[in-house]
């Protein structure tokens, strides 16, 4: 069962709007295929959040975002400040796929998987400024 399969098959019950979502989901794992990302199930559809990765951090010029442009770090501070607020109360599923495996997990230990996935990603982003 693929790893799209497995939310699918999760999520579908709970949810009770946007079902949607998923295949927005969808297309997102099968572009970024590999990369490790956070899942959340809401009745009112999903979230689908890519942990931090050092590339992304090496400048901090803005990218395009939703319907603008952003900086990375400012991506990224709202995006803790979401799973730390609004997501932690209505999250009713939360799942973590560290790049091979889907797993069932906590909204902590979400938080404390992307806490730990952006300290890394900080350290390389160094390493490979410095040698750029």
């Amino acid at each position: 069962m693929s790893v799209i399969d497995e939310i699918r098959s999760l999520a579908s019950p709970l949810m009770t709007a946007f079902q949607s979502d998923l295949e927005h989901d969808s297309k997102w794992i099968e572009a970024y295929s590999g990369r490790p990302f956070i899942h959340i199930t809401r009745e009112s559809g999903t979230e689908c959040i890519g942990l931090p990765l050092a590339d992304e951090l090496v400048d901090d010029n803005p990218v395009p975002h939703l319907f603008g442009r952003a900086r990375p770090s400012e991506i990224l501070r709202q995006t803790r400040q979401m799973l730390l607020g609004p997501w932690t109360d209505s999250g009713k599923l939360w799942l973590y796929f560290d790049g091979k495996r889907l797993q069932k997990s906590s909204s902590s230990a979400c938080v404390r998987r992307f806490d730990e996935a952006l300290a890394i990603a900080k350290r390389n982003a160094k390493r490979m400024q410095r040698c750029a």
